[in-house]
């Protein structure tokens, strides 16, 4: 458990630091980025769930209040995450780390990011093919 909390804030370091090398907010970009990974990682799960109970997935909530939800967990995301300031730390400690570990871990940074993105896109299409 350590280890995968460990990994989360190196995550968020990686993206981070991507960012601040930008003519960007380094901090705003790096909320939106995670809060569209796990945006991808609920849907994956949602998918799966939808085709093991049998739900409906295929359609767009009307309702102003989910919308309203969506908004309220990513502030507190936000103010969980990085409002503390505890990232900075974080930031501090994982600039330390060799260009060997930056590169094997950069590849796990990159892996989580767009792999949850992919696996959702995939999963889709699994869930689709098996529905019909």
């Amino acid at each position: 458990m350590k280890s995968m909390l460990t990994f989360y804030k190196y995550i968020i370091y990686r993206v981070y630091s991507f960012f601040e090398k930008k003519d960007s907010t380094p901090l705003g970009d790096t909320v939106l980025i995670m809060l569209i990974v796990h945006v991808f990682q609920f849907a994956t799960i949602h998918l799966y769930f939808s085709l093991m109970l049998n739900w409906n997935w295929g359609y767009i909530p009307k309702s102003p209040l989910y919308y309203l939800v969506c908004v309220i967990v990513s502030v507190t995301y936000y103010f969980i995450v990085f409002h503390n300031g505890n990232w900075r730390k974080w930031v501090k400690e994982f600039k330390k780390e060799s260009v060997e570990n930056k590169r094997k871990n950069g590849i796990k940074v990159w892996l989580f990011c767009w792999g949850s993105i992919a696996l959702f896109f995939f999963s889709a299409l699994l869930v689709l093919y098996i529905r019909h």
